[in-house]
């Protein structure tokens, strides 16, 4: 249960990360007009990479403290902390970029509004 509710608790902690770095490369795009999107970009990056190592090390930890009784009880709650876990991580920028980039919505309510350059998405 406490892994559950952790496992959770990363699972929304990345999706705001998600979001704030998307809104910094709004706003790196705004001050920085050339290359904002491309640091931007790489931050997202940088932040993706970083949490699945986090969350990698924090899965086994979890799953060792939990002390589960077979060695396939333990790969299985493995796998699906991971899978969970990667999924969001992975997906959430993908999503952003097909359902919600190209809309014309303002983020936080400030700055531009956060669309796509040469208004070419994907």
């Amino acid at each position: 249960v406490l892994s559950l509710a952790l496992t959770v608790s990363f699972i929304i902690c990345v999706a705001t990360g998600a979001l704030a770095t998307l809104a910094y490369k709004v706003v790196l795009r705004n001050s920085i007009d050339t290359y904002g999107t491309y640091i931007g970009s790489a931050v997202n990056v940088a932040f993706i990479s970083l949490t699945d190592q986090l969350w990698s090390r924090a899965a086994l930890y979890l799953n060792d403290w939990e002390m589960y009784r077979t060695d396939s009880e333990w790969y299985n709650a493995l796998i699906y902390k991971t899978f969970l876990f990667r999924f969001i991580n992975k997906n959430a920028t993908p999503f952003y970029i097909a359902f919600v980039q190209g809309v014309n919505l303002r983020l936080f309510g400030i700055g531009e509004a956060d669309s796509c350059p040469n208004d070419d998405c994907i």
